[in-house]
């Protein structure tokens, strides 16, 4: 189904939207995403895809992240250092009654998975 995530990002309101693509609860996300903020048509060639896979292994869980469709190195290297923020906060938010106080996010990897998009874990 549709995705909508709005907010503020560096002072600036945002509506990103997107499509579910595959749910495999507990462990699988996927969905499309656009952002106005790109400046680009929401369009297919201007979209990205996220898979969120999570893997619980002695208590704790990780979490492993790849998109696709990144059109430059320099859009890459802004959605790494975007996604390493967030899974920090994730992660953060362990200790504080937030997601699974048992669990474990964390950062392992950020590579480029290929010229189009990038990999964290």
């Amino acid at each position: 189904g549709p995705l909508t995530f709005s907010g503020m990002w560096e002072g600036r309101p945002y509506e990103d939207l997107g499509t579910v693509l595959e749910v495999e609860a507990p462990r699988r996300l996927s969905y499309t995403h656009w952002s106005a903020l790109s400046g680009t048509p929401n369009t297919p060639e201007h979209q990205h895809t996220l898979v969120f896979t999570l893997d619980e292994h002695d208590g704790r869980t990780s979490v492993a992240l790849t998109q696709d469709n990144a059109a430059t190195e320099e859009e890459r290297n802004h959605s790494a250092a975007m996604w390493v923020m967030v899974l920090d906060g994730l992660k953060a938010r362990r200790g504080r009654g937030g997601v699974g106080a048992a669990g474990d996010a964390r950062v392992r990897r950020v590579k480029h998975r290929s010229s189009e998009g990038l990999n964290a874990e």
